[in-house]
This record gives C-alpha cells, structure tokens and sequence, in this order.
C-alpha cells in the first residue's frame, strides 16, 4: 500500500450467517427495488422498469482502486452501500487489518525474497489472531471450514503458500484452533469471469470484493492516501468505528470492537535484532503490537467540499 506499511485484510464470515450476508450484498446491487438481484437481466422480474445497460453497472466488479468520483453513480452507489454493512452487521461478518511496519521490521529474517515471505507469514498470522480474538470468549473450539484468496499468481505458484497456512495451524496441534480445508482457494475478484453453474466461485468472488472494499475505506482513514472526493465520502461511512477504535478509549470503541479489530506491528526497530528470535516468535514478542493511531485522513464533509468548489469557481 505505501514504502513503509504492508496491510492484511481478512474477512471471517460465520458459515451459518454466510447465505444472509451474501443475499445482502447481492441485493444492493439492485439501485431499483432492492429485493434482490438476478446476474442475467433477462431473468429478472424487474426488467421492465430497468435498461440492460443499467444492470450491467450494477454488474460491475467492486474494486476499491477503481472506485472514484469518475466512476458511474452505480458503482459509487453500491460501494457506499456495502461499506455500511459492517457498520451494522449483528454478527454476520467480521473484519481484521493488520499493518506490517516494514521500517521497523528486520527483513533479513525474511530470506531474499523479503517481502513476499512476510506477506506469507503474517498472513497466517492475520487468520489465527482473528479467529481467537473474534470467536475465544464464545466458543470452546474454533474450526474455520476454508480459506480463501483473490487470484494472484505469485501467490498460487509459490511454494509453500497454497498450502502451507493450514497446514501450519493443524500441525501445531492446538485442537481449539482447526483448519477443515488445508488449502487456499483462490478466487478472481471479477465474478463475471465464472459461468452460471460456478455459484460457490460467484459467491465467494463477492466477499473478495467485499473485503478489497474494507481494506480500501479503512486504509484511507488512517494513512490518507488518496485526496478524491468520492474515496474520503466513502472513507466516512466507516469512519466511526476506525476513529474509536485507533483514537478512542475502551468505551467508544466497545461499539465496534466484536466486529472490527486493526493492529500495526512492530512498534520498535529493536524487534529480533537484540538476540535471534525465530520467524514464529516474532509475533510473540511482547509489547510490540499496537493499536492506537492518529488518523492522517480529517473529517470529510462532501457538501462542503462542493460549496468550496463553487466559491474557488466564482472568484
């Protein structure tokens, strides 16, 4: 995301609230009745008061980077509306980010491909430090059913990644903690590259876009970057909960804490340079994790943005 920071985003969605939140983002692609959704216009009964060319924008794929105030009220239209869901979600989903501080991070410890194998590591990391920091207080054994990635061929051609990450939660034999299905299924975030007897991959493919959205809204809280009017508009829909959890005390960001959880490591240079500290004992280092930061993104007020606009234009 920038030179310094690496983020992780992770989505854990409860196998039987999944159908309800997928039927929810499916819905709002619909900016007409908003009962539901039909990939093929044809096929939908609400055809009559929509125009093909409408549909497909609803259609579109939902990517963070593309959506801007250049893009079609359609697009901008949906994303807001996902962006809310977390808000409001009663347990349906629930979202963790994680920034690596590669500044601070000693990237010997990562081989020559540096980067890349932190990536690897810590996105395992991302999993099992959600799965119990969501699921702990409520359940006696947690058992996560599969794992999915967007598409991305360093990825899935790596030799460890498709598989590793399961196989490494299993194998340290915590039997509260279990992966069903060892390896990563990677999934492209275009849900119209699948045919329409690909319903699992079309599904899937919508919580990949979901989760880019998150990542997209919750990093341009806190790092600002990116100064369009359409990704700080959009930025503001979740950004209560990111301000109370990073900026705010226990009780204003308890609101937000059993859905949404952001942490940055490490928070010192000296972290495995002191003495030598295994990969799998870096996340264990105490005191290095935090989660209290200063937005760099101020309050955004879009009507305010257009009055200002108005009067640069008068003058």
């Amino acid at each position: 995301m920038n030179e310094r920071f690496l983020g992780f985003g992770c989505l854990f969605v409860p196998v039987n609230r999944k159908n309800e939140l997928l039927k929810s983002l499916i819905k709002r692609r619909c900016l007409g009745k908003r009962v539901d959704f039909f990939w093929n216009f044809h096929e939908c009964p609400y055809n009559y008061g929509c125009k093909e060319n409408w549909h497909e924008l609803n259609n579109s794929e939902i990517h963070y980077t593309k959506a801007d105030s250049t893009k079609s009220h359609a697009l901008q239209d949906i994303c807001m509306s996902w962006t809310s869901l977390i808000m409001r979600n009663r347990g349906m989903a629930y979202f963790k980010m994680f920034y690596l501080d590669l500044e601070n991070l000693n990237k010997d410890r990562f081989g020559e491909k540096d980067i890349e194998n932190a990536y690897n590591r810590f996105f395992r990391s991302g999993i099992t430090g959600g799965a119990k920091f969501f699921f702990k207080r409520n359940y006696s054994k947690i058992i996560i059913d599969t794992i999915y990635h967007d598409q991305s061929h360093s990825k899935e051609t790596h030799e460890f990644f498709p598989w590793y990450t399961g196989h490494k939660i299993n194998s340290k034999g915590n039997p509260k903690l279990i992966v069903k299905n060892e390896d990563i299924i990677f999934v492209d975030s275009d849900h119209k590259v699948y045919k329409s007897d690909e319903e699992n991959f079309i599904n899937s493919s919508q919580l990949i876009q979901f989760t880019d959205l998150l990542i997209g809204t919750t990093t341009q809280n806190i790092f600002n970057l990116s100064d369009d009017s359409f990704k700080k508009k959009l930025a503001m829909k979740i950004r209560p909960a990111i301000k109370s959890l990073l900026e705010g005390d226990y009780e204003d960001s308890k609101e937000f804490s059993d859905y949404v959880d952001i942490s940055f490591f490490p928070k010192s240079s000296k972290i495995g340079s002191i003495r030598p500290i295994g990969i799998d004992r870096l996340m264990d280092a105490p005191g290095q994790f935090y989660d209290k930061k200063k937005l760099e993104m101020d309050d955004y007020n879009s009507n305010q943005s257009g009055l200002d606009s108005w009067f640069k234009n008068k003058n």
